[in-house]
């Protein structure tokens, strides 16, 4: 599975989890795999709640099934 995919699903676990909040940014902390054919992955998620508001995070861990 892409990167990009995991990636993808992880977000949409955290919006599930967390529908008011704004993503400032997500990155991939760790995973396991390579090029194109990657099995799981875990991404740093910073997000604020309110506009102007304190920034908070989460890790998300995802696999590729």
């Amino acid at each position: 599975m892409k990167l990009e995919t995991l990636m993808i699903k992880a977000i949409r676990e955290f919006k599930k989890a967390n529908p008011k909040a704004e993503i400032r940014s997500c990155y991939v902390a760790s995973g396991f795999g390579s090029w194109q054919k990657w099995i799981d992955a875990e991404f740093h998620i910073e997000y604020v709640l309110e506009s102007g508001g304190e920034y908070q995070s989460t890790d998300i861990h995802v696999a590729a099934n």
